[in-house]
Protein backbone atom coordinates (compact mmCIF):
# COMPACT_ATOMS: atom_id res chain seq x y z
CA UNK A 1 0.00 0.00 0.00
CA UNK A 2 2.78 2.71 0.56
CA UNK A 3 4.09 2.07 -2.88
CA UNK A 4 0.30 2.77 -4.30
CA UNK A 5 0.07 6.14 -2.24
CA UNK A 6 3.43 6.79 -3.45
CA UNK A 7 2.97 6.42 -6.93
CA UNK A 8 -0.49 6.58 -7.81
CA UNK A 9 -1.63 9.65 -5.56
CA UNK A 10 1.78 11.16 -5.28
CA UNK A 11 2.23 10.92 -1.86
CA UNK A 12 6.28 11.77 -1.76
CA UNK A 13 8.13 9.79 0.58
CA UNK A 14 9.93 12.49 2.21
CA UNK A 15 7.67 14.52 2.74
CA UNK A 16 4.54 12.24 4.14
CA UNK A 17 6.07 9.22 5.94
CA UNK A 18 4.50 9.52 8.70
CA UNK A 19 0.55 10.19 6.69
CA UNK A 20 1.51 7.40 4.54
CA UNK A 21 2.41 5.24 7.22
CA UNK A 22 -0.67 6.26 9.07
CA UNK A 23 -2.80 5.53 5.63
CA UNK A 24 -1.44 2.35 5.68
CA UNK A 25 -1.71 1.10 9.19
CA UNK A 26 -5.89 2.53 9.35
CA UNK A 27 -6.98 -1.07 7.04
CA UNK A 28 -5.14 -3.05 9.99
CA UNK A 29 -7.28 -2.03 12.77
CA UNK A 30 -10.37 -2.45 11.02
CA UNK A 31 -9.11 -5.91 9.89
CA UNK A 32 -8.69 -6.52 13.60
CA UNK A 33 -11.92 -5.65 14.57
CA UNK A 34 -13.51 -7.42 12.27
CA UNK A 35 -12.17 -10.58 12.86
CA UNK A 36 -12.52 -10.50 16.64
CA UNK A 37 -16.63 -9.18 15.63
CA UNK A 38 -17.08 -12.12 13.09
CA UNK A 39 -15.48 -15.06 15.05
CA UNK A 40 -18.83 -13.67 18.22
CA UNK A 41 -21.54 -13.95 14.92
CA UNK A 42 -20.57 -17.38 13.49
CA UNK A 43 -20.43 -18.83 16.50
CA UNK A 44 -24.12 -17.35 17.77
CA UNK A 45 -24.90 -18.65 14.45
CA UNK A 46 -24.11 -22.13 15.34
CA UNK A 47 -25.58 -22.31 18.35
CA UNK A 48 -28.99 -20.81 17.03
CA UNK A 49 -28.51 -23.96 14.69
CA UNK A 50 -27.35 -22.82 11.45
CA UNK A 51 -25.09 -25.79 9.66
CA UNK A 52 -21.37 -25.26 10.21
CA UNK A 53 -20.81 -25.48 6.34
CA UNK A 54 -23.45 -22.53 5.81
CA UNK A 55 -21.43 -20.40 8.70
CA UNK A 56 -18.18 -21.13 7.09
CA UNK A 57 -18.89 -20.96 3.47
CA UNK A 58 -20.94 -17.18 4.20
CA UNK A 59 -17.95 -15.51 6.25
CA UNK A 60 -15.58 -16.70 3.52
CA UNK A 61 -17.74 -15.34 0.65
CA UNK A 62 -18.30 -12.53 2.72
CA UNK A 63 -14.68 -11.38 3.19
CA UNK A 64 -13.18 -12.78 0.07
CA UNK A 65 -15.80 -11.46 -2.31
CA UNK A 66 -16.33 -7.65 -0.12
CA UNK A 67 -12.19 -7.56 -0.10
CA UNK A 68 -11.69 -8.60 -3.59
CA UNK A 69 -14.63 -5.96 -4.72
CA UNK A 70 -13.37 -2.93 -2.78
CA UNK A 71 -9.78 -3.32 -4.28
CA UNK A 72 -11.37 -3.33 -7.38
CA UNK A 73 -13.29 0.15 -6.80
CA UNK A 74 -9.91 1.48 -5.15
CA UNK A 75 -8.44 0.81 -8.98
CA UNK A 76 -11.52 2.94 -10.27
CA UNK A 77 -12.47 5.57 -7.81
CA UNK A 78 -9.28 5.53 -5.89
CA UNK A 79 -7.91 9.40 -7.18
CA UNK A 80 -7.64 10.49 -3.77
CA UNK A 81 -5.94 9.69 -0.71
CA UNK A 82 -9.76 9.87 1.11
CA UNK A 83 -10.86 7.50 -1.29
CA UNK A 84 -8.02 5.16 -1.94
CA UNK A 85 -8.02 4.93 2.04
CA UNK A 86 -11.89 4.33 2.38
CA UNK A 87 -11.50 1.64 -0.16
CA UNK A 88 -8.56 0.00 1.04
CA UNK A 89 -9.94 0.11 4.75
CA UNK A 90 -12.64 -1.77 3.36
CA UNK A 91 -11.15 -4.33 1.42
CA UNK A 92 -8.67 -5.02 4.21
CA UNK A 93 -10.95 -4.90 7.08
CA UNK A 94 -13.73 -7.11 5.55
CA UNK A 95 -10.98 -9.70 4.98
CA UNK A 96 -11.36 -10.29 8.51
CA UNK A 97 -15.00 -12.20 8.24
CA UNK A 98 -12.75 -15.05 6.82
CA UNK A 99 -11.42 -15.47 10.23
CA UNK A 100 -14.86 -17.00 11.03
CA UNK A 101 -14.56 -18.58 7.96
CA UNK A 102 -12.14 -21.47 5.79
CA UNK A 103 -9.38 -19.97 9.13
CA UNK A 104 -11.39 -22.08 11.44
CA UNK A 105 -12.50 -24.50 9.50
CA UNK A 106 -10.03 -27.02 9.55
CA UNK A 107 -10.74 -27.23 13.64
CA UNK A 108 -14.11 -28.23 12.00
CA UNK A 109 -12.38 -31.26 9.67
CA UNK A 110 -9.66 -32.39 11.15
CA UNK A 111 -9.33 -31.15 14.54
CA UNK A 112 -6.71 -33.39 15.31
CA UNK A 113 -4.51 -32.06 12.56
CA UNK A 114 -5.19 -28.37 12.55
CA UNK A 115 -2.00 -27.19 13.17
CA UNK A 116 -0.74 -29.18 10.28
CA UNK A 117 -3.21 -28.53 8.08
CA UNK A 118 -2.85 -24.28 9.10
CA UNK A 119 0.91 -24.88 8.39
CA UNK A 120 -0.19 -26.29 4.86
CA UNK A 121 -2.58 -23.32 4.12
CA UNK A 122 -0.22 -21.01 5.75
CA UNK A 123 2.31 -21.76 3.20
CA UNK A 124 0.20 -21.94 -0.09
CA UNK A 125 -1.34 -18.64 1.74
CA UNK A 126 2.85 -16.81 1.43
CA UNK A 127 2.50 -17.62 -2.44
CA UNK A 128 0.52 -14.57 -3.32
CA UNK A 129 2.33 -12.70 -0.83
CA UNK A 130 5.47 -13.10 -2.16
CA UNK A 131 4.63 -13.05 -6.09
CA UNK A 132 2.06 -10.17 -5.64
CA UNK A 133 4.67 -7.57 -5.03
CA UNK A 134 6.89 -8.77 -7.78
CA UNK A 135 3.61 -8.69 -10.46
CA UNK A 136 2.67 -5.28 -8.99
CA UNK A 137 6.11 -3.97 -9.20
CA UNK A 138 6.41 -5.18 -13.21
CA UNK A 139 3.00 -4.07 -14.45
CA UNK A 140 3.37 -0.51 -12.31
CA UNK A 141 6.34 0.59 -14.06
CA UNK A 142 8.11 4.47 -14.42
CA UNK A 143 5.75 5.70 -16.84
CA UNK A 144 7.49 7.52 -19.64
CA UNK A 145 6.01 11.01 -18.83
CA UNK A 146 7.41 13.19 -16.83
CA UNK A 147 7.77 12.71 -13.16
CA UNK A 148 5.12 14.66 -10.80
CA UNK A 149 3.24 15.86 -14.18
CA UNK A 150 -0.87 14.96 -14.13
CA UNK A 151 0.25 12.47 -17.04
CA UNK A 152 2.72 10.44 -14.70
CA UNK A 153 0.19 10.04 -12.24
CA UNK A 154 -2.62 9.36 -14.42
CA UNK A 155 -0.19 6.22 -16.13
CA UNK A 156 0.83 5.05 -12.66
CA UNK A 157 -3.49 4.66 -11.71
CA UNK A 158 -3.84 3.13 -14.53
CA UNK A 159 -1.26 0.23 -14.56
CA UNK A 160 -2.08 0.17 -10.52
CA UNK A 161 -5.67 -0.58 -11.88
CA UNK A 162 -4.42 -3.33 -13.65
CA UNK A 163 -2.79 -4.85 -10.02
CA UNK A 164 -6.10 -3.88 -8.52
CA UNK A 165 -8.20 -6.56 -11.14
CA UNK A 166 -5.63 -8.97 -10.74
CA UNK A 167 -5.79 -9.01 -7.27
CA UNK A 168 -9.70 -8.75 -7.49
CA UNK A 169 -9.34 -12.22 -9.73
CA UNK A 170 -7.01 -13.88 -7.15
CA UNK A 171 -10.05 -13.37 -4.39
CA UNK A 172 -12.74 -14.29 -6.31
CA UNK A 173 -10.88 -17.75 -7.75
CA UNK A 174 -10.29 -18.15 -3.65
CA UNK A 175 -13.62 -17.82 -2.96
CA UNK A 176 -15.07 -20.12 -6.01
CA UNK A 177 -12.74 -23.12 -4.60
CA UNK A 178 -13.45 -22.73 -1.34
CA UNK A 179 -17.69 -22.84 -1.98
CA UNK A 180 -16.88 -25.97 -4.46
CA UNK A 181 -14.80 -27.87 -1.64
CA UNK A 182 -15.64 -26.69 1.88
CA UNK A 183 -17.12 -28.77 4.17
CA UNK A 184 -18.27 -28.49 7.84
CA UNK A 185 -17.92 -31.63 9.19
CA UNK A 186 -14.95 -33.90 10.65
CA UNK A 187 -13.53 -35.91 7.54
CA UNK A 188 -12.69 -39.42 7.83
CA UNK A 189 -9.16 -39.11 7.32
CA UNK A 190 -8.84 -37.00 10.20
CA UNK A 191 -9.75 -39.80 12.81
CA UNK A 192 -6.59 -41.12 12.95
CA UNK A 193 -5.63 -44.30 14.79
Amino acid sequence: MPLYFKQALGLEQNDSVILTGVYSAIPYTLLFVVSLTSGQLADYLRSIGVPTVIVRKAFTTLGMFSAGSFILICGYLGNTSVTAVLTLTLAVGFTGFTSAGYTVNVLDIAPRLAGALMGIINLAGTIPGIVGPQVAKAIAVNPSAPKGSAEYVKDYKEEWREVFIIAFEVYMFGMLVYLILASGEKQPWAEGG
